[in-house]
C-alpha cells in the first residue's frame, strides 16, 4: 500500500464522487451541514447514490456540478504540501484511497510504495 506524501493530487483530480450511506449518516449525526450542503442524493433502481463535493445551492442541496474541479476540503500548506480540512470525518472512499500503486500512478500520485 502506498504511503501518502500529501501531494494533493488525489483530491485535486478526483471530484464528483459517490460515498457510502454510512458516511452521510455520520455527517448528519455530527451536524456537519457544511459537508451535507455538498452532497446530492439520486434515487435509482439500485438505491440511493450520494454524490459529493457538489457546489452548494442556496437551499443547501447539491447543484449537480463541481465548482472548481477539485475537492473543496483540500488546502495547500505553506510547506508545499496539502491537507484535508475534514480529515477527522472524511468519507471511507478517501480514507481508503489509493487501493494500490497502480491506482496512485494513474492520477500521478507521488505516494511512496
Amino acid at each position: 500500500m502506498p504511503t501518502c506524501v500529501r501531494c494533493g493530487k488525489c483530491c485535486a483530480r478526483l471530484h464528483l464522487l459517490s460515498v457510502e450511506a454510512d458516511d452521510v449518516a455520520r455527517w448528519r449525526r455530527e451536524g456537519r451541514e457544511d459537508i451535507l450542503r455538498r452532497v446530492g442524493e439520486t434515487r435509482g433502481p439500485g438505491g440511493t447514490v450520494h454524490e459529493v463535493w457538489l457546489s452548494p445551492r442556496a437551499d443547501g442541496g447539491g447543484s449537480g456540478g463541481g465548482d472548481d474541479g477539485h475537492c473543496p476540503w483540500l488546502r495547500h500548506t505553506p510547506d508545499g504540501h496539502c491537507t484535508c480540512t475534514i480529515h477527522e470525518t472524511k468519507p471511507a472512499l478517501c480514507r481508503d484511497y489509493p487501493a494500490g500503486c497502480a491506482q496512485a500512478r494513474h492520477i500521478g500520485c507521488m505516494a511512496l510504495p
